[in-house]
């Protein structure tokens, strides 16, 4: 794993936080504290959005595209942000908002950002990389077992999805419309 210096992987936002009430103590797990459980895309462009937010939502998570103004007046920002653009993140951005874990990728030297940054070398390990951090403080998602499909289910599917209308594929692998209403049922219902 190409990562810079590991810590305790945002040990203090799993821990169980004691509040004194009156001679009692009472545990208040805390989760993720003040955030909400997506990956921010820090200065992505349009197209690293898409590939990023399909990339992720394979995985099981979710995400949105952020901005730096955003980050610092959003009262629940994403537990977790991705960038590769080390200028997009200053360090005074990062220690404002210690409680969200930062991931810069990138193949440039980067120096001076509080432990909540962490840096990843931007190589062929650096999804896999990536991958593990987000689920260090997300929690790994849970992967729903890929669809099988039949032969015919997949021909007729793969003509429907690339565009096609339920007339025009029913005609293409002469089969009835009902039949492709079907077919299309019953791969969504699994």
């Amino acid at each position: 794993m190409t990562v810079s210096e590991p810590d305790a992987s945002f040990s203090e936002a799993n821990r169980l936080h004691r509040m004194s009430a009156g001679h009692r103590l009472t545990s208040i797990p805390t989760g993720l504290p003040r955030t909400e459980r997506v990956v921010g895309l820090l200065g992505a462009t349009p197209l690293d959005a898409v590939g990023l937010d399909s990339w992720l939502a394979a995985m099981g998570y979710r995400s949105r595209v952020v901005t730096g103004t955003e980050l610092r007046s959003d009262p629940k920002p994403p537990a977790v942000v991705i960038t590769r653009d080390p200028s997009a993140l200053d360090a005074g951005m990062a220690r404002h908002l210690r409680h969200v874990r930062f991931i810069v990728v990138t193949d440039r030297a980067v120096a001076g950002y509080p432990p909540s940054v962490r840096i990843v070398a931007d190589s062929s390990s650096a999804p896999g990389d990536v991958e593990g951090l987000v689920g260090a403080v997300l929690g790994r998602a849970p992967r729903r077992a890929p669809v099988r499909l039949t032969d015919r289910e997949r021909d007729v599917m793969t003509t429907y999805v690339m565009g096609a209308t339920v007339s025009e594929t029913a005609s293409k692998h002469f089969i009835a419309e009902a039949t492709v209403r079907t077919h299309y049922q019953r791969v969504t219902r699994r």
